[in-house]
């Protein structure tokens, strides 16, 4: 997933901040990992790896200057993730907001 966010940004990132935490299934793994990172043109990412949600989920949300792009489920051999979704949005210059387009 790293390496997809530094080739959606062209860039490598220069700061990393990262938390995880072993506070709910107490094992040798950790239940939750962040973390938040800047690239050398100062654009911020995060990434979020949970293994306490009930539910399986998978989403990626790209927030752009004149827009954005919205990826959920993932196609996988339980189909747990749900159905895979593409959901993006330009900026509307007449109205505050945007126009979706569902696909």
């Amino acid at each position: 997933m790293i390496d997809l966010m530094c080739l959606f940004l062209n860039d490598d990132f220069v700061e990393i901040k990262s938390f995880v935490s072993n506070n709910y299934w107490k094992c040798d793994v950790e239940d939750n990992a962040y973390a938040i990172m800047r690239d050398s043109k100062d654009r911020i990412a995060m990434i979020h790896s949970s293994a306490t949600q009930w539910e399986h989920c998978f989403r990626i949300e790209i927030s752009l200057t004149q827009g954005f792009i919205n990826l959920t489920g993932i196609l996988s051999g339980t189909k747990s993730y749900g159905e895979e979704r593409l959901v993006y949005g330009r900026r509307s210059e007449e109205e505050i907001g945007t126009q979706s387009i569902y696909i």
